[in-house]
């Protein structure tokens, strides 16, 4: 039996109809796919929020004030901290370079930056050899997520706060930030003023109180846990 073979005509209808087909499903697909920097945000925002949760919740390293009332020259009683603004190393926290606290001590000990630094990156996967580098300006963590710390803490004052910043896509193009507040050895692009969307820089506020505030308005809807992270409208 002699096989029919197709015809010019009816392969290149059968191509319209695929192509056709390819332009119609491929914005279908690509909506339903998730946006990765939005997952990533989420993703670090919810290690950060465990991370510092865990840190001010943890006794041996941050004790409530209650535990640190102290006496000064005059007798008087005085609160020690307020939460992050605590420099001592407190029992467990002496390895990381602070000092036990003792009733007779009446100052802050070791810098409490360098303590809320070391303690937050000893918590994270980091990759490398720097997880014990307080110094380090920018740390990456095994997930490829570039992150900068830069506290500012003030003794007794639950305002202060340290800004982590977040380059989700580890250093990957924009490299840009929508507040601006992230340090410019992470916010590296080009064309980052002129931005208006696709930005995979972050920036969170840790205040001495343990409060957290996401600055930047993109990541904030990414975090936000009805946010729709597929792009699909």
């Amino acid at each position: 039996m002699k096989l029919k073979a197709f015809t010019l005509t009816e392969l290149l209808i059968a191509l319209a109809v695929l192509g056709l087909l390819i332009a119609i499903l491929t914005p279908i697909i690509s909506n339903l796919l998730p946006e990765q920097n939005a997952l990533m945000a989420k993703r670090s925002y919810y290690a950060a929020q465990t991370l510092v949760s865990d840190m001010i919740n943890d006794e041996a390293c941050y004790p409530d004030n209650s535990q640190s009332v102290y006496k000064d020259a005059s007798g008087n009683y005085k609160y020690r901290r307020v939460g992050f603004d605590d420099g001592f190393g407190y029992a467990d926290c002496i390895k990381w370079g602070g000092v036990e606290h003792t009733e007779s001590v009446a100052d802050d000990g070791e810098d409490s930056a360098t303590k809320f630094i070391v303690l937050f990156k000893n918590k994270l996967d980091i990759k490398g050899d720097n997880a014990e580098n307080a110094d380090s300006d920018i740390f990456e963590t095994r997930d490829g997520m570039r992150w900068a710390i830069e506290p500012d803490f003030t003794a007794n004052n639950k305002d202060s706060y340290a800004k982590i910043s977040v380059d989700v896509n580890g250093g990957e193009n924009p490299n840009c930030g929508q507040s601006g507040e992230a340090p410019s050895e992470l916010q590296t692009g080009s064309d980052c003023a002129a931005r208006t969307d696709d930005f995979d820089i972050y920036t969170i506020k840790v205040y001495a109180d343990g409060k957290m505030e996401i600055v930047d308005q993109w990541a904030i809807d990414a975090v936000d846990i009805n946010k729709d992270v597929t792009g699909s409208p």
